[in-house]
């Protein structure tokens, strides 16, 4: 009976730690997918945000734009003076 016991304990142990082993290594799957889709969230935020950028951009050209031609429609003495 004894040396059954040492068996069926150092089959446990290793059962064990096979399960530990196999764990670990699923945890570290995880963390470096979280650690990719971070790295993506990030890129996608850099790029939305130059973007951004140059859709105000292209706004503010397009308006200073209009009010030229506006501008330029308008006769001189119907232009408003400022105060």
């Amino acid at each position: 009976m004894g040396s059954s016991d040492w068996l069926d304990h150092r089959l446990a142990q290793r059962q064990w730690a096979a399960r530990q082993r196999v764990a670990a290594r699923g945890l570290e799957q995880v963390r470096k997918r979280r650690l990719w889709l971070r790295d993506m969230a990030r890129a996608a935020l850099a790029v939305s945000l130059i973007l951004l950028a140059v859709l105000v951009v292209e706004i503010g050209r397009k308006a200073i734009t209009v009010k030229s031609h506006a501008a330029a429609a308008l006769p001189v003495a119907e232009w408003s003076l400022p105060g």
